[in-house]
């Protein structure tokens, strides 16, 4: 049965990247108690926010009134196609208008923000976050969510560049996806992974806070 811990954490659940620093066992336990279990990733995975469902059924009028039914149908199709050619494309081929529609998209369905442990300046998972890992290749081999197709998304804080933080943020994307195709052997064209670098702040008031480090995983095809 699901803890009120798991149904909080589905939504706020957060990893700091850690520059390096050995942290004291103390908030080390107290970092790993806040972890999210896979079954919350799985409901995480499954449901939209009520924010969520109230911007989509706006959404939906505003298309309905302007194009009836058909329009919408014809939204939803040209919505599959992207993303069905973003399962087949090079990550290093994505363009900015790429990564703003994957983002468009994004936020209409159901995702979890994991900001999962790495060193400083390196896309390697760091020991300390690999459980979270091995806690999401369980979400997703859950037959709950099997044939999903998902995104990964890297995103930094304000520090440093805007090309800079690009590159580390799709490099570490492509670290998860990697991690998770190796482990879990979810197929290679199930998980499409985009860096963000520090354009999409979490806590846009703090460039620099920790939630702002994170990796976001979005059901964008959820089966029907």
């Amino acid at each position: 049965m699901a803890t009120e811990r798991d149904k909080f954490l589905t939504r706020r659940a957060s990893f700091a990247v850690v520059g390096g620093l050995v942290l004291p066992p103390l908030m080390e336990t107290a970092q790993a108690a806040e972890q999210p279990s896979a079954q919350g990733i799985v409901r995480a995975l499954q449901e939209l926010t009520s924010e969520q469902e109230v911007l989509k059924a706006m959404q939906e009028r505003i298309v309905r009134g302007a194009g009836g039914e058909t329009g919408l149908r014809r939204i939803k199709e040209e919505e599959q196609e992207f993303i069905e050619e973003m399962r087949r494309r090079s990550t290093r081929s994505f363009t900015e208008e790429d990564r703003a529609k994957t983002w468009e998209i994004a936020q209409r369905k159901p995702n979890i923000d994991l900001e999962i442990n790495f060193d400083l300046d390196s896309a390697v998972i760091n020991a300390s976050a690999k459980p979270l890992a091995v806690e999401l290749g369980r979400a997703l081999v859950n037959p709950q969510l099997r044939g999903v197709i998902c995104l990964v998304g890297g995103h930094t804080d304000g520090r440093g560049s805007d090309a800079y933080n690009l590159d580390l943020s799709q490099r570490r994307a492509e670290t998860i996806k990697a991690f998770l195709v190796e482990t879990f052997r979810i197929p290679v064209a199930n998980l499409i992974a985009v860096g963000y670098g520090k354009e999409r702040l979490k806590n846009s008031g703090n460039p620099f806070a920790d939630e702002n480090r994170r990796v976001q995983v979005v059901n964008m095809l959820k089966p029907e």
